[in-house]
């Protein structure tokens, strides 16, 4: 069988997407959960998460869009908020990210992360994509041999052409373009293809897609809630996919399509 990492993103955004994650991680319908340690929402249901068995817990590393854990640094704008993704980008690609600031800021959320599971992430990705960035890669590098973290798995953006030719799957290529680089040079733990996000046709269409290309070491990111809150209103556009998202991944359905394809549910850590 074909191995397959789904990993929901957004632990702590809200209660709403934390109980949804904790619930399919019980049902064994995911295989991990990225933890935006950033928020104080990320210790509710963190014993729950704790206890299951075969699951990864990684680090959702958030530097976009909310206020940060360090507001006087050159990853905030005026109003002490991360910049938006566009923003961050355009400042990394202009050199206006400082190393001792990020590496500053990831070192605390992986130590806000420590405080509430209890041991080192088992693996990091960013919300937006961010890890895909080269200063956030070189500031996690220095952190992670600073903190003696070995054996570091961070998510890879290889979108394959066979993926399709979307404008989502294009920026992720062109962002993911130094990444094999960092991988043999830093000796990092990776996947060899990312599913990438989906259009209009829905997860379980989308799933078809991937699953029928038959990759191996295929990882992929969804966002799943169980209702659309007042709080994930507040810090988030993505919202009604979130539900559709978690009601599939609950269903039957969900399980039978891994098989179709034989795929298996696999893990970092």
């Amino acid at each position: 069988m074909k191995s397959l990492m789904l990993h929901a993103d957004d632990f702590g955004l809200s209660v709403s997407v934390n109980a949804a994650i904790i619930q399919l991680a019980e049902k064994q319908r995911i295989s991990g959960a990225a933890v935006m340690s950033i928020f104080k929402e990320a210790e509710w249901g963190a014993e729950e998460l704790k206890g299951i068995k075969s699951f990864d817990r990684g680090l959702h590393i958030t530097l976009t869009d909310h206020a940060l854990c360090h507001d006087n640094t050159s990853l905030v704008n005026a109003k002490g908020q991360g910049y938006t993704k566009e923003q961050l980008i355009k400042r990394a690609l202009r050199n206006q990210l400082d190393i001792k600031d990020l590496k500053k800021e990831i070192q605390t959320q992986i130590e806000c992360f420590m405080d509430i599971f209890g041991h080192i992430p088992h693996y990091f990705d960013g919300h937006h994509h961010m890890q895909l960035l080269n200063p956030v890669r070189i500031a996690l590098y220095e952190v992670s041999r600073e903190m003696n973290i070995d054996n570091l798995f961070i998510r890879s953006a290889y979108v394959p052409f066979s993926f399709g030719f979307s404008k989502r799957n294009l920026v992720l290529r062109s962002l993911n373009n130094n990444m094999h680089k960092s991988l043999k040079k830093w000796n990092w733990r990776s996947n060899d293809f990312f599913a990438g996000g989906y259009e209009q046709e829905g997860l379980k269409e989308h799933l078809k897609k991937i699953l029928g290309k038959k990759k191996e070491n295929l990882l992929m990111m969804l966002h799943p809630a169980k209702e659309v809150d007042s709080l994930l209103k507040s810090r988030d556009g993505f919202l009604s996919p979130r539900i559709d998202e978690y009601e599939f991944l609950k269903s039957d359905d969900f399980p039978l399509l891994l098989r179709q394809y034989d795929y298996r549910l696999t893990y970092v850590g």
